[in-house]
């Protein structure tokens, strides 16, 4: 009996036609501006390195996943952002 061997082949990227919500994220990046602070309690920062993604591009980027069911992902949404 032979040993089989799945290969898991990489997903293709999704193009710019099939992403969708692009003006509804800066709509939604408006609201999180005029919105006030979060209230929530933050972890002591020092010593820490500073953060490359604030809070409102976490929730852009969720918001952009739930609109865009062609990302299946985070690894697919890190791969549609480029970051």
């Amino acid at each position: 009996m032979g040993l089989v061997v799945a290969i898991e082949k990489k997903p293709k990227e999704p193009t710019v036609e099939e992403l969708q919500t692009w003006k509804l994220l800066g709509e939604f990046r408006d609201l999180l501006a005029d919105a006030p602070p979060s209230t929530a309690s933050q972890p002591s920062t020092k010593g820490a390195p500073t953060r490359l993604l604030q809070e409102d591009d976490y929730l852009c980027a969720f918001l952009f996943a739930r609109f865009n069911p062609v990302i299946s992902s985070m690894r697919g949404l890190c791969a549609c952002s480029k970051f």
